[in-house]
């Protein structure tokens, strides 16, 4: 097992977001967007109108298939907020 180290704990990790259907993804990206070695650098969702709400609250890079996200995109963790009948397949 790696141990854990200080520079570790102080890397800001890169966060994506595969959809944006669930209601609660709004008051989750605002808290992602306040932690200090956090940066939500995108998103992707098929429904323009909600893509146009994550960058009025600062996401700058917006994608409409999660493929494009995550084939052009270096994250080190993702949020998955699809439907729910879809999150299996997405994850």
């Amino acid at each position: 097992m790696n141990d854990l180290k200080t520079s570790d704990l102080m890397k800001k990790f890169k966060v994506g977001v595969l959809g944006l259907i669930h209601d609660h993804i709004w008051a989750n990206l605002k808290n992602f967007l306040t932690i200090e070695n956090a940066e939500v650098k995108c998103v992707a969702d098929v429904n323009e109108p909600l893509l146009d709400q994550a960058r009025k609250i600062g996401i700058k890079k917006t994608y409409k298939t999660y493929d494009d996200l995550l084939s052009k995109e270096d994250l080190d963790a993702v949020l998955v907020y699809t439907e729910n009948g879809r999150a299996a397949d997405v994850i």
